[in-house]
């Protein structure tokens, strides 16, 4: 792929405020999440970072190698899975604010249809987002945290969002971070554990977010792209 951005992708680096991006597969959407994180961390102070959210391990490892490349400065950025992001950065931190006594955390293996009990200190790793999003609204020591020290949040796979973390990235929009989501709208395939691409349409259909959408592919041949439409 070129080192130049397309008129697509130039028109989604550049844009400063709330961002949707919807990529079909081989867009760059990589290219243009690392561009824009690096542009952005170059006006950031020292004690202040991004959050980088990709769906696996091996996608945020990409994700922060390009960043690197790039001249990224990490500073206090934050490059994981969402269920990291939540367990380390406000779930750990802020439990004992939370119910006001030292308990000790303990990630059990659970799904997002079992209770919650905060006050336990057992959370079931499936429900980790609801967990944070429940100590986000209820700890303003936790919120303070979060708006001093991040400016942006970037979300890749949109499409595969729960609701739980659309409530999180939503919340985290509300205390002052900027949002960039990151999705292909055809390509959700998570819908039996309860996630869906219509969290990804909402975004695309709230005005207050600028839409891009990057059409290009720079990964086929063309003759297959025409294929893979027509099925769609």
């Amino acid at each position: 792929m070129s080192k130049t951005p397309t008129d697509e992708q130039a028109n989604a680096i550049e844009c400063q405020g709330d961002t949707v991006i919807t990529a079909r597969p081989g867009s760059g959407k990589t290219f243009t999440i690392s561009r824009k994180i690096a542009a952005e961390s170059k006006i950031l102070l020292s004690y202040q970072g991004i959050i980088a959210i990709s769906y696996t391990r091996k996608a945020s490892d990409e994700l922060k190698t390009r960043c690197e490349r790039l001249g990224t400065k990490r500073n206090s950025s934050f490059f994981g899975t969402i269920d990291s992001f939540c367990m380390h950065e406000i779930v750990s931190p802020f439990l004992s604010r939370y119910n006001g006594k030292r308990t000790a955390l303990e990630i059990t293996d659970g799904s997002r249809e079992d209770e919650l009990h905060l006050e336990t200190g057992k959370i079931p790793v499936g429900l980790l987002c609801k967990a944070a999003l429940e100590i986000v609204n209820k700890v303003s020591s936790a919120r303070r945290y979060l708006r001093a020290r991040y400016k942006s949040v970037y979300i890749d796979e949109y499409q595969d969002c729960g609701p739980d973390q659309h409530k999180l990235v939503m919340m985290l929009r509300h205390i002052g971070l900027r949002i960039v989501a990151v999705g292909d709208l055809d390509q959700a395939i998570y819908g039996w554990a309860g996630k869906s691409s219509k969290y990804l349409q909402k975004l695309v259909h709230d005005r207050s977010f600028s839409h891009f959408e990057l059409t290009s592919n720079h990964r086929c041949h063309p003759s297959i792209i025409a294929y893979s439409l027509r099925l769609l």
